[in-house]
């Protein structure tokens, strides 16, 4: 294609050229990755479901684009969910920053040993390895 002056010179195959003012094209939208097997993620026929902030049934794990199941397939919209993905990305991270940093600040309030926090994080984090090792023994 050669764009000039609002028109377009297509140059098909074997006829000479077209020339046009608008391009309609389809083309199939199929998932040809099977990542989204690989990582269990929630599908929505042959989309991957996606919450409003681009975010799939992974935390942590961003659809955008045509993969995920919000139901627009051109260039303005790829561009724009990642942008929404990566905006909320950088806030789901801020918010974890600020959580990694809540031991401290409640010592500064509070006055009692950080350890105490930091135990209590630990524990946490090991429950959460015991549900997670019980989820796979089952099959999960």
């Amino acid at each position: 294609m050669e764009p000039k002056d609002d028109e377009y010179r297509v140059h098909l195959n074997g006829a000479g050229p077209l020339v046009t003012n608008a391009i309609i094209v389809h083309v199939s939208t199929k998932q040809t990755s099977n990542i989204h097997k690989q990582l269990r993620l929630e599908m929505d026929g042959n989309s991957v479901k996606v919450k409003s902030s681009m975010e799939s049934s992974v935390n942590g794990v961003y659809v955008v684009g045509d993969a995920n199941n919000d139901g627009s397939t051109n260039a303005h919209h790829a561009m724009w969910s990642a942008k929404r993905a990566a905006v909320n990305a950088h806030v789901s991270i801020s918010k974890q920053e600020y959580l990694d940093d809540v031991p401290s600040a409640m010592v500064a309030a509070v006055g009692v040993g950080e350890v105490f926090y930091q135990d209590q994080i630990e524990q946490h984090e090991l429950q959460l390895d015991d549900i997670e090792q019980m989820y796979k023994a089952l099959g999960g």
